[in-house]
């Protein structure tokens, strides 16, 4: 309920801008934050991720977050849906 988008292109171009964010940006305030990361066990890590979702939402039109919270939520699904489709595709290289 707090995630709203309004079509299939805009769900396109969250995914492309989400992308972008997270390999430019996101991959820079990770490097940056690294020590404090270690210390927090990662959370902080996932509140960088939050971070670029409502960074998403404010750049691309038609994609909306209602807050904190729900922003949270939708990094924790789509990092499970990350997880299915990686083991669903990946070669299985150990047996």
């Amino acid at each position: 309920p707090g995630v709203t988008i309004s079509g299939i292109l805009p769900s396109l171009i969250v995914a492309i801008v989400l992308a972008l964010l997270n390999a430019t940006l996101g991959l820079l305030l990770k490097i940056l934050t690294l020590p404090i990361n270690l210390l927090t066990l990662g959370l902080l890590g996932f509140v960088i991720n939050v971070i670029m979702i409502m960074l998403s939402a404010e750049i691309v039109a038609g994609f909306y977050i209602r807050g904190f919270f729900a922003a949270a939520v939708f990094a924790i699904l789509v990092s499970l849906i990350n997880y299915a489709l990686h083991q669903a595709f990946s070669e299985e290289t150990s047996r």
